[in-house]
């Protein structure tokens, strides 16, 4: 009986032949293994699970005569890696009460169903902790989790979640009504000519007929206003506050200003963020591919604020989630590299490249390296 293949297996060998030169990796998978999707294939290699010769590859790599191309098994889907498995299993309570509770939700986790049961962990991973451990657990009572909104699978960040029916109405009021703040933080491609504005422009949502959202007439109002919080040579941090809750709506509003996430597989680039990119003089580990220092879409729910079910007109609580440590890092390494400056300051560079202290530099980008998270023994 034939072994199904376990995580870190190699399911898939290929060596480049001589009429394959100077083909990219991604093209030649993507017509070697035809059954595989695109989206699969291209997360495949951007988490590591496809090698060139033994190192770590990008989808843009251009292939030699000889070159061993390895596709491993990662576990079932893709995404479904044992990190996000583990990330589903765990949550993060920012604030609880006795009828809602307000949750940091992990980037790659879905909030609605899909084909993994990663969603479904996440909510019984809520639904274990009403009921096992939170303070306002009462014997006999079986609690259900409503998810009051949602937030982008790969968005991290704040998420409420009601625990009674009245509670899901009240909350639901309060975003039909637009008195719920959100505030969101991203990193998108390039600079916004202004250090704020707003953005209003209608957003026709995905239905049957449309694969992608888009903004366009005839489309539901949607309203963001925005706050530049950093500039950098090319990237820049911005702070969101949409108006109104409409699919995919700072993706496709910072688009529509002209500014796209800078990674968003569906409204900009799909290509992950790499040091080498920012440091002419980047040098890799020998015998060691080098892994991006973001991968994956750069957009957090940072806060909000709202009444709390059952609680007077007037009263209302905020709650924040702290910045992932991918984004933290990804953050020091553009303010590193590529520093203009902070909205407000009263200098426009706070350290020219060619000022930098390159011996500094190389010292202080060894804590920086992606590969080593925040925390992480050395």
């Amino acid at each position: 009986m034939k072994r199904r293949a376990a995580p870190g297996d190699v399911i898939y060998t290929h060596h480049v032949e001589n009429d394959e030169e100077g083909r990219t990796l991604f093209d030649l998978l993507c017509t070697r293994i035809a059954e595989q999707k695109v989206k699969r294939l291209r997360q495949a290699i951007q988490t590591g699970l496809v090698t060139i010769n033994g190192r770590g590859a990008r989808p843009g790599d251009e292939l030699e005569p000889g070159d061993v191309i390895e596709l491993r098994e990662g576990g079932g889907e893709v995404e479904a890696s044992a990190a996000k498995r583990e990330a589903a299993d765990t949550v993060t309570i920012l604030h609880e009460d006795a009828r809602c509770l307000v949750v940091d939700k992990p980037t790659g986790l879905p909030v609605l169903p899909t084909r993994t049961d990663l969603e479904a962990r996440f909510l019984a991973a809520i639904e274990s902790h009403l009921h096992e451990r939170s303070p306002f657990r009462e014997p006999g009572r079986t609690v259900k989790p409503r998810l009051v909104h949602r937030i982008d699978r790969d968005a991290s960040g704040v998420l409420i979640v009601a625990k009674d029916r009245g509670a899901m109405r009240e909350l639901t009021d309060q975003f039909m009504e637009r008195t719920i703040e959100k505030r969101y933080v991203c990193l998108v491609g390039g600079e916004p000519d202004e250090d704020e504005g707003e953005v209003d422009a209608p957003i026709l949502e995905i239905n049957k007929r449309r694969e992608k959202a888009t903004v366009g007439e005839g489309g539901k109002a949607a309203v963001s206003h925005f706050t530049v919080l950093e500039r950098f040579r090319g990237f820049a941090w911005v702070e969101v506050r949409p108006r109104t809750g409409r699919q995919h709506q700072i993706r496709l509003h910072m688009r529509h200003l002209g500014h796209p996430l800078a990674i968003d597989p569906m409204y900009g680039s799909d290509e992950p963020l790499y040091l080498s990119k920012l440091k002419p003089r980047y040098k890799r580990k020998r015998g060691a591919g080098e892994k991006p220092f973001l991968a994956r879409l750069p957009l957090h729910a940072i806060g909000a604020t709202f009444r709390p079910p059952g609680a007077a007109a007037d009263e209302r609580v905020t709650v924040e989630a702290p910045l992932p440590d991918d984004l933290e890092v990804a953050l020091k390494i553009l303010r590193r590299h590529l520093a203009r400056r902070v909205v407000g300051a009263a200098y426009d560079d706070l350290v020219p490249p060619e000022v930098e202290d390159s011996s500094a530099s190389d010292a202080s980008d060894a804590s920086l390296d992606p590969s080593d998270p925040p925390g992480a023994p050395a």
